[in-house]
């Protein structure tokens, strides 16, 4: 199921869209000159855009800035929610993966269910007030990954994102893709921003956080994404996020 309900530019504050989607698939979203607020609701979604990857589990979601390509997929069914700003009146916001506090969460689905919102109504101007204010004290949150754009990286780098725990060092993805690990290490650092080695373990770790979504046990989690027991696992995780695997899937 999906709705995206029209009115004229000039009335419009927020716009909305909703998505039900019962399993696995893709989306491409059309390039907007409206910036957007994507979030899931239910399930767990993986957004491509431009060269970041993020993870969206219902307690964060993603500000995309007009312009920007994106590409949404969705392991499981997801309920997705997305709002669009007026260009005029938009909230400034970093482009990026946001923490989603419970007031946040509230005002994406109410502004979706009852959108909309337009100029001129005062349940809709404080609904998006509310919505401006809560985007402002909104946190980054750290589950984003950096992707490489040149042929054989980004070929490495999707090999490993399907299935991370088949690549576990620099010469398995280097020999998967046909390409010198030197060269792969070059390109990687040239355009992540990171060593070839932590990129593979950030990658890991953020596909974990999916896994996390499935209530699968955490020992299963770590194995699946290549730590043989569970506290290595959440040991890394700590260190490279700064929270416990626990604190990032759904809210209670």
């Amino acid at each position: 199921m999906s709705s995206f309900r029209q009115k004229p530019d000039h009335d419009v504050l927020v716009r909305f869209y909703t998505l039900d989607h019962p399993g696995r698939t893709t989306v491409v979203w059309p390039v907007s000159v409206w910036p957007k607020l994507v979030f899931a609701a239910s399930g767990t979604l993986a957004v491509r855009a431009e060269d970041r990857l993020s993870i969206l589990p219902p307690t964060r979601a993603l500000w995309v800035p007009p312009g920007a390509r994106h590409e949404m997929s969705c392991r499981g069914a997801a309920s997705i929610r997305t709002l669009y700003f007026h260009p005029k009146h938009a909230p400034t916001v970093p482009a990026g993966p946001l923490q989603v506090r419970p007031l946040l969460r509230e005002l994406i689905v109410e502004a979706c269910r009852v959108g909309p919102l337009l100029r001129g109504n005062p349940h809709h101007a404080c609904l998006d007030g509310l919505l401006r204010s809560e985007l402002a004290d909104a946190q980054p949150s750290p589950f984003q990954l950096g992707l490489p754009n040149s042929d054989a990286a980004r070929r490495a780098a999707d090999l490993v994102l399907a299935s991370p725990s088949k690549y576990p060092d620099a010469e398995a993805v280097a020999a998967a893709v046909a390409c010198s690990r030197r060269t792969l290490e070059r390109r990687f650092a040239l355009e992540t921003g990171l060593s070839l080695g932590r990129w593979l373990q950030h990658a890991r770790l953020i596909y974990s956080t999916q896994l996390l979504d499935d209530r699968r046990s955490l020992l299963d989690v770590a194995l699946a994404v290549g730590y043989a027991t569970a506290s290595a696992y959440a040991g890394a995780f700590r260190r490279e996020f700064g929270v416990t695997p626990a604190s990032t899937g759904r809210p209670r």
